[in-house]
């Protein structure tokens, strides 16, 4: 079967120069099925994420550990727009969504970190693998886009 082809679009809509603890973020997002046939779509979500980069031991003592950059993220909020829901060819559906970003937070800053950010990614699953559809970084102070 392979990759399904299905487009996502989305807007935000007042966009911020800097988000900020408790801020409000709305939004629309749409799904396009390119496919040539109705595919079932299992999963569509949004999620709001907190990620960076830290610099850590990597390995066990015995084989001599290293430091090197280990990605991490943390979950802060989800909005799960369908499950097991059937799409046409060309057929475009749209959601409405709300999120907010976490009530507080501390800038993960200094030598051990790198490439702090917040951001809003949508993923869709059709068979037994969630993709990935896109991603949209939230500028904030000490991030990396702040």
């Amino acid at each position: 079967m392979g990759k399904k082809n299905i487009d996502i679009e989305y807007q935000i809509y007042d966009p911020q120069p800097l988000y900020y603890p408790k801020d409000k973020i709305n939004g629309q997002v749409s799904l396009t099925s390119k496919e040539l046939e109705k595919i079932k779509l299992k999963k569509f979500e949004a999620t709001l994420c907190e990620d960076w980069y830290h610099w850590e031991y990597r390995g066990s003592r015995d084989e001599g550990s290293r430091k090197e950059w280990v990605f991490k993220s943390k979950t802060c909020s989800r909005v799960i727009f369908c499950k097991a829901r059937f799409i046409e060819p060309n057929e475009t559906i749209a959601y409405e969504f709300e999120m907010f970003m976490p009530k507080k937070w501390k800038p993960r800053m200094g030598r051990k970190f790198k490439s702090w950010q917040f951001n809003i990614s949508f993923f869709h699953k059709t068979r037994l693998k969630k993709r990935y559809a896109a991603k949209h970084i939230l500028p904030v102070e000490g991030g990396v886009h702040g």
